[in-house]
């Protein structure tokens, strides 16, 4: 193992304080629990400088993120949050061990014990929403965001934040759907790397001449797409086209539209009639996994369609292959990929709301977000710090040097990413067209013509 090597995994097993310090400009360490004092008094006021908390308030906040981040996002509150906020306590928990997100929240604030700030994203976050459980943060981006401190976010995603005519949350991370490369399967079978410019064309050629057969059984697959998943499949249809939710009504689906069937029906077609995009089944028959990412991590699948995790990927793949990211290549109509809202959510009956706006802020404001990316490698969600993503990631990880991570600043840079359309009853539409992608793409044996019924049942779903 090189210097290089020996760094990195080093990276996978501590938090160093020395690089928590070096991220939040110094000082000590305070653990995940904050204990502030302060003075009393009213619990929040209005001054020229935006909102000021000035009572004790005690917030918990429930993050989904491994132990590395958790440790270093406690000590960056230490440092920062306390200083700036001296009389708010903050609590920083994981998910309790045995207990299934979201679930777990929903039964809380059933019970009155919910976590005050919790993550989610927009198809989740509908749940919650429905429940009356979100609290509307627009009034506070009015009072206490400047119109420069809202510009620095990515509009797409900052507009995206804005479902069932309240703001349900203030932004986490980026993360833009990608296509993974295997560079060595690629030499091995003499194909060229893709470029930014590909087509889909490109993308099936590619998958023939990549998949690798042994008898009657696929040996290697030349690509994974998840189309049989509710957050992902959509982009597809509308790179052709077409659209999942009419954006002219959001109580009509259009999957029976030619642009939505034609997409549908080029993935089928690559899955199940030419069988060189991989089948879920056939993954957990010969490999024990009808993961994907597992497949790509184990030279399964020589290129996959994923998110953006570049330091998730560069601990997995380790040293046993080359590989680099590129952009999904383009549709006939239009490149267009999912871009996250994943986000800090508030408990609507929180006793703190004031307090809690203010660490939602801090989170998605310019502190914590390159701590995030120090640890997490996450593509930040403000303009500001994108600059700087890359050199962080890189010095943390001196491999990704080579794997392309320009695609991340560029997809930001070109707009393309942006989250789903919505209809007006999205659950009641969920339930309806998850099954028929089950059916479709990892079952097969059905024809894309079910997508008409499917979309009659939709739209009927919505009255």
């Amino acid at each position: 193992m090189g210097g290089a090597d020996m760094k990195e995994a080093k990276m996978t097993k501590q938090v160093t304080r020395r690089r928590v310090l070096r991220t939040v400009a110094g000082g000590a360490a305070g653990g995940v629990v904050l204990v502030a004092c302060g003075p009393t008094g009213s619990q929040a006021g209005q001054t020229p400088d935006g909102l000021k908390v000035t009572a004790p308030a005690e917030i918990k906040w429930m993050n989904r993120n491994d132990q590395i981040l958790r440790d270093a996002a406690g000590e960056a509150l230490e440092k920062r949050f306390r200083a700036e906020n001296p009389n708010i306590k903050v609590v920083l928990e994981p998910v309790p061990p045995g207990q299934a997100y979201p679930a777990v929240q929903v039964a809380a604030m059933a019970a009155g014990t919910a976590w005050d700030v919790f993550e989610t994203w927009a198809d989740i976050v509908e749940g919650f929403a429905e429940r009356g459980g979100v609290l509307d943060l627009e009034r506070y981006t009015k009072v206490d965001m400047k119109p420069e401190d809202i510009k620095d976010f990515f509009a797409w995603q900052w507009n995206a934040f804005r479902l069932y005519n309240i703001r349900w949350g203030m932004p986490k991370y980026v993360n833009v759907m990608t296509t993974w490369i295997n560079k060595d399967m690629f030499e091995k079978a003499g194909v060229k790397l893709p470029t930014k410019d590909w087509t889909h064309n490109d993308y099936a050629d590619a998958m023939v001449r990549l998949t690798k057969t042994d008898g009657r059984d696929v040996a290697v697959w030349g690509g994974g797409i998840p189309m049989w998943s509710w957050a992902r499949f959509w982009y597809r249809v509308d790179m052709w086209g077409g659209s999942v939710v009419d954006p002219k009504d959001n109580t009509k689906c259009l999957l029976h539209e030619k642009p939505a069937l034609d997409a549908l029906e080029w993935a089928r077609n690559l899955q199940w009639d030419r069988r060189v995009l991989a089948q879920p089944l056939e993954l957990k028959r010969m490999w024990d996994s009808d993961s994907i990412s597992t497949n790509f991590y184990n030279q399964k699948i020589a290129m996959i369609e994923d998110g953006f995790y570049p330091y998730t990927v560069a601990r997995n793949v380790e040293d046993k292959f080359k590989f680099m990211w590129m952009h999904v290549p383009k549709g006939p109509v239009t490149r267009k990929v999912l871009g996250t809202s994943d986000g800090f959510t508030v408990w609507k009956d929180t006793k703190y709301p004031d307090a809690t706006w203010k660490l939602v802020k801090w989170l998605s404001g310019r502190d914590f977000q390159t701590v995030q990316t120090e640890f997490a490698g996450s593509l930040p969600v403000r303009h500001s710090i994108l600059a700087d993503w890359k050199k962080i990631v890189v010095k943390n990880y001196p491999r990704l040097a080579e794997s392309n991570l320009d695609i991340g600043p560029e997809a930001m840079e070109m707009g393309y990413p942006q989250d789903r359309q919505f209809f007006k009853k999205q659950v009641e539409a969920k339930d309806i067209i998850v099954p028929a992608l089950n059916k479709l793409y990892r079952e097969g044996d059905t024809s894309i013509s079910i997508m008409k019924t499917i979309s009659e049942q939709v739209t009927a779903s919505q009255r």
